[in-house]
């Protein structure tokens, strides 16, 4: 009996060691998936809030552009106003003046002993001048206030009026696809040059030409140099210095083109033509691009 019961002692004894072991290392295991999905979730939010920063700082930017354009559009009727004001203060002093003047002429007439019946009848021929001149002026003035009017709303481009000059300042290295930042500006009416990326983008329809003139860097220099209009290719120079006598000679291409608004063009290596060595440009030879609207 004493035996028995030993052994049920060290049976249960065991089957405990073993059995609660496994337990708490099932425990241990399942804690430690529960830390690491945990630990996960925190980098998701966190990278999330940095997105969620973000987009609230370019939000604050693009409503502060908003705030200024909208004050700008505010001064425009009090610009308005003004050139109002102005039409009225003309089109009274007109009227003024025409009115002193036939004062004074039937005055002088009455001195001069000038009979009444010629006088109404003169008159009324210098009422009916005078209604003809004021009919005209008032139109001349509806002609100029309407002028006036569109022309305080236009914007610069408005006018037609685009052109831009503009070349690189130091010697850039040809690779392929590589658009040519030419990144001083002399001439920019229309702002429709961008001098960091190198393109024109069109801001009014119409027709365009275009020039860009490049120069190849001392010996073994050679590329296809193209001009593109939203990425296809609409002219096209090459430019070769790659003989032994270290000759600089550049070359000039033309473009007459039919644009229209938001088309891009810029001036670049050619994306699959082997091209090798530097494009030059110093004070004196300028590697350049213009275009004008027509």
């Amino acid at each position: 009996m004493g035996n028995s019961f030993l052994l049920y002692a060290v049976i249960v004894t065991f089957a405990y060691a073993v059995f609660g072991a496994s337990t708490e290392e099932e425990c241990f295991q399942a804690n430690s998936e529960r830390f690491r999905r945990i630990e996960e979730t925190l980098q998701k939010l966190e990278t999330e809030n940095k997105n969620l920063h973000n987009v609230v700082d370019k939000l604050e930017e693009i409503v502060q552009t908003q705030k200024i354009k909208l004050e700008e559009l505010n001064e425009i009727p009090k610009r308005v106003l003004v050139q109002q004001k102005e039409i009225n203060e003309l089109k009274y002093s007109c009227r003024g003046k025409t009115t002193r003047r036939e004062m004074a002429d039937e005055k002088s007439q009455i001195r001069n002993g000038t009979d009444h019946g010629s006088l109404l009848l003169d008159k009324s021929e210098k009422r009916v001048e005078y209604n003809e001149r004021r009919e005209i002026g008032e139109n001349q003035y509806r002609n100029l206030s309407s002028r006036l009017l569109a022309g305080s709303s236009q914007s610069p481009t408005e006018s037609n009026v685009v052109a831009f000059y503009a070349y690189m300042t130091k010697t850039e290295a040809i690779t392929p696809h590589y658009t040519l930042i030419f990144d001083h500006v002399e001439t920019n009416i229309g702002q429709a040059y961008n001098q960091h990326s190198g393109a024109f983008t069109v801001p009014v329809s119409g027709v365009y030409i275009f020039s860009y003139t490049v120069f190849p860097y001392n010996a073994k220099s050679y590329a296809s140099v193209e001009l593109t209009v939203n990425s296809i290719s609409r002219g096209a120079i090459f430019v070769d210095s790659s003989s032994t006598d270290s000759d600089l000679t550049g070359c000039t291409g033309f473009a007459v083109l039919a644009l229209k608004p938001g088309d891009v063009c810029l001036v670049r290596v050619h994306s699959t033509y082997h091209s090798a060595g530097s494009i030059e440009s110093d004070s004196y030879m300028r590697s350049s691009f213009s275009g004008v609207k027509v």
